[in-house]
């Protein structure tokens, strides 16, 4: 077998074993539909009508769905895991494109699959998320290879399913071409304003929002929820930033930045934080990989007590993934991991941090 066709083998069959892991892991053993969720099936079921904005305005997944042999609920389940297989797939591509080994790749992708709203995906897979985590992977790894036609692919297709694509669409700039990103920062505004305008019932809609109603806005909620949301992988996730090859940081903080301000700006509106964020998951990924490759290179026991961290808070995260507070065990052993965090994060910067510093006198 020649080594590509070896590394597609291996790289498809992580994918797949994630996918199938967090079917077991977070997957109720009976439906249950959120509120959300009634939204969408109602749309591929046909009564997209009667969907409240700005549900009825994602239209891409339950279309995709209505056209499946399956009934709704599990045809938006079988497109949301397979957004998922191929999201993993693309970022591990990421990994590599940045200089990755398969394995840095994969820690990175761990990293991030085992976050609490990540595995929110198989709790509730009746959502458009899943199609969006896949267009922005797909941005991503186009972003990091200079592919303009499939990074404005994905952002056109992606806001269709869900608009947080849209914030990504500004990093291009990074590239300096300000033409092209002015253009497809055009072209994906109309795709997002053509079922608005179209679906409406007034014709042109911009979901109502009164900012007198929303808690988020003033007591700024979500800030306080953003340990909570990634944990540990928010360390080793930007720490691993400041070690990547200098043809690429650039690229993958621009992206970072775009997608964190585009949550937070969501999440003045949404009360669902987590979601929000989750979406950072294809850049975190590279920096967990690109952290763990310096530490497996200079320290393999922090590089392994690293594994072991990662492989706790999923551990932390997986009994319950419904919100963000509920997903990490209560009282002494949650303040026990929070410290375990805490030394090894400080190990790890005085191991590496160092080092680096060495490098560049």
């Amino acid at each position: 077998m020649s080594p590509a066709r070896k590394h597609a083998l291996v790289t498809a069959c992580l994918a797949a074993g994630l996918v199938l892991a967090g079917h077991l892991v977070a997957a109720l053993p009976v439906r249950h539909l959120g509120y959300d969720a009634t939204a969408y099936v109602a749309m591929a079921e046909g009564h997209g009508a009667q969907v409240q904005e700005p549900f009825k305005f994602r239209v891409l997944v339950p279309w995709l769905a209505s056209w499946l042999p399956l009934d709704a609920p599990d045809a938006l389940r079988a497109i949301t895991y397979v957004s998922l297989f191929g999201a993993y797939l693309l970022s591990i591509h990421a990994g590599t494109l940045v200089g990755l080994s398969i394995a840095a790749s994969a820690f990175g992708l761990l990293s991030v699959w085992g976050s609490t709203w990540h595995l929110y995906h198989f709790y509730n897979p009746y959502m458009t998320d899943g199609a969006g985590l896949l267009a922005l992977s797909a941005m991503v790894t186009a972003m990091l290879n200079g592919d303009f036609a499939l990074f404005a692919i994905a952002a056109i297709a992606g806001v269709l399913a869900r608009e947080s694509t849209l914030a990504l669409v500004p990093a291009w700039l990074v590239t300096k071409q300000v033409g092209r990103t002015l253009s497809l920062i055009a072209v994906v505004v109309l795709a997002a304003w053509l079922p608005r305008y179209l679906l409406a019932p007034e014709g042109l809609s911009i979901i109502p929002v009164n900012p007198t109603e929303i808690p988020q806005v003033g007591a700024l909620v979500w800030a306080r929820q953003l340990h909570a949301i990634w944990g540990f992988v928010w360390l080793i996730g930007i720490g691993g930033f400041a070690y990547l090859p200098s043809a690429h940081a650039p690229k993958v903080v621009a992206m970072f930045a775009a997608i964190f301000l585009g949550a937070a700006a969501a999440s003045t509106v949404a009360t669902d934080t987590g979601r929000m964020f989750s979406f950072l998951a294809p850049v975190l990924a590279i920096g967990c990989g690109q952290l763990y490759d310096v530490l497996a290179r200079t320290n393999r026991k922090l590089a392994w007590a690293l594994v072991a961290m990662i492989a706790m808070q999923a551990v932390f995260n997986a009994p319950a993934v419904m919100f963000d507070a509920n997903a990490w065990i209560v009282g002494w052993p949650r303040r026990l991991f929070l410290a375990a965090e805490l030394v090894l994060g400080g190990l790890i910067l005085t191991a590496v941090v160092p080092r680096r510093q060495r490098r560049g006198q």
